[in-house]
Formats: C-alpha cells, structure tokens, sequence
C-alpha cells in the first residue's frame, strides 16, 4: 500500500497469502488451507486515520454490535457468539455464527461450501484491520488458527505526517460549519471555482481542480442525528435512482467514520462519452447529518491518490 507493512506469523498449515490491491487502494490478502476443502480465510487490510473521540475499546463494540446485527437474521442463533481479540498494542474482535439456510445436500457443481463465518476488526495504533473467516464447520480449528496468528498480528507505520508529505502537489481544506462549533477537513489537490451556501440552518460547498470535483452538504437530520447508518439509508437509496450510475460498479464499506459508497456512471458531453468516478461519505454529527461527494471524470491510475486522500484525510469535528 505504500503506507506500512503488515506483519503476520502464518497458522501452520496454511499457504502464505495472495494479495491484491484494489481501485480503493485497499488490500485484501487470501489464506488458503493447503489440505483443499477444509476451509479459506480473508483478511482486508485497510490504513486509516484514527480521528474519533471515542477510545478503541468502544469502537470495537460498536463495531461488533453492528456486525452481529447484520449476520444475526441468517444465523442460527444457538452458533452466534461474540469474542474478544487483544494482543500487544492491539484491539478487536470477532462474532462467529453459522448460516441457519445452509443446505448440505445441495448441488454446488463441485465448489466449496463454507456455512460458518467468522467476521471481525482489529485496532493496531491507527491501523483498521477486517477479516472475514469462512471455514466448513462452526468455529473449528480453522478459524482459530487465523485468530489466533491475527493476535500476533503488528504493524510497522508510516506515520501520516510522512505520508501527506509524499503528495506534495495536495493542500489542506478546512470548512468551519457557519452557526456550528465544528469543522470538516480533507487533503485534495488545489481547490478552484469554490461556492457557499448557508441557509434554512444548513450548508453546502463545492470547489473542483481540473477532472476533480467535491460537494458537501451538511443538512438537517431525517432520523436519527447520532447515526452514520441512518443518515446512509437515507440518502444512498434517493441517489443511487440516478439511471446514469453503473450498478455492478457500487461498493460500499461502513467504518467508524462514515459510510463510504463508490460507484462509476456514464455520460455524455458534446457526443462523446465519459466515465466519472464517484465517492460518497456519509455520517452523522453534531445533531446534522452530512453527504461528502467526490468525483473524477475518466480517472487513470495515478487519480487513485485522490481517493485514498480523501479516504484517509477526511476528519470532522471541533
């Protein structure tokens, strides 16, 4: 990734990892069982920026309340536990459980069946590390294994200051929310063409930077005011009706800063079509809720510096 080296002791038995770095700058390695069939394991590593008030041993809470209210409606509830991960300098844990739809007997043209997972996070300083564990039997020797080697898990960061460092071209916005004792701030390459707007108790932004563009919008809540989720459920699903947006390109991550979408869409200017990439940050704060848009019309690699600074620069509050 550029910004620090992983460091894992490999479970015995196992394959040393696949890796691969996605068009978010993510990487997500594969551990594979060497004995086939017996289990397969994910681990994402992402790099983030540590910007919340909350200490790590609420986030990992958080966090695993969320993810066990997401495996809970297809779980067989007497298999779903909640276990603590703690290491040296390190945080986390993982919720088990077995998906109560599983049907052995049926015919999977000679693919692998894994009914039990394993999901879970880890905090290493202002590292964010997601794995995800399929194994074929409820929480065998498999997927302890892979915590256990997670537990043992470091990190040797590079730290932010030196990383903003490597895009000496980007600059540092910082937006004072008007009537709000709060800000939002980010690293993007020069901002041109900057607008306001602050009316009916909200704001709104937008500046751009040759193929670059950002909004920013920072409204009235239409739920509740302390959750990221909601604030995504409600405006995700009113954009994503744009026809323009190619759906099979919709990632989305929710972290505990927001609720990330990517997604491309098509156009057409003058006859001639373009691709434009596309970010969306939502998250709720200070009794607002907030919608970051990010853009980049036909992207190349090296726009990929882009995203990951937004990604990892995006920070509000007081």
């Amino acid at each position: 990734m550029g910004r620090g080296t992983v460091l894992l002791p490999m479970p015995a038995g196992w394959s040393a990892p696949s890796s691969e770095l996605d068009d978010k700058g993510e990487l997500s390695l594969r551990f594979d069982r060497t004995k086939a069939g017996e289990g397969t394991a994910y681990m994402s590593v992402v790099r983030t920026v540590f910007t919340s008030e909350k200490d790590r041993t609420e986030l990992v809470d958080e966090i695993m309340g969320s993810i066990a209210a997401s495996l809970r409606e297809q779980a067989v509830d007497t298999h779903m536990v909640i276990r603590s991960i703690e290491g040296e300098n390190l945080i986390g844990g993982v919720v088990t459980a077995t998906d109560k739809t599983f049907d052995p007997s049926a015919d999977r043209e000679g693919e692998p069946s894994y009914p039990a997972v394993a999901e879970g996070t880890l905090f290493i300083d202002n590292v964010m590390i997601t794995f995800t564990i399929l194994t074929a039997m409820e929480w065998n020797s498999i997927a302890k294994d892979v915590v256990d080697a997670l537990r043992g898990l470091t990190i040797d960061p590079i730290s932010y200051a030196s990383w903003k460092r490597s895009l000496p071209s980007f600059v540092t916005t910082k937006l004072p929310i008007p009537s709000q004792e709060w800000s939002i701030g980010f690293l993007s390459p020069p901002l041109t063409n900057k607008k306001e707007d602050s009316k009916n108790d909200g704001y709104q932004y937008m500046a751009s930077s040759d193929r670059f563009t950002i909004s920013i919008f920072v409204e009235q809540p239409k739920g509740d005011a302390t959750s990221h989720t909601k604030c995504f459920e409600y405006y995700w699903p009113r954009a994503r009706r744009n026809p323009a947006i190619q759906h099979e390109t919709i990632q989305t991550t929710a972290t505990p800063w927001y609720h990330r979408v990517q997604y491309d869409s098509k156009g057409t200017y003058k006859d001639r079509s373009y691709v434009q990439r596309s970010v969306n940050y939502f998250f709720a704060y200070a009794g607002r809720w907030v919608d970051v848009h990010i853009s980049v019309i036909e992207p190349t690699e090296t726009d990929i510096a882009i995203f990951n600074a937004m990604d990892l620069s995006l920070h509000y509050g007081k």
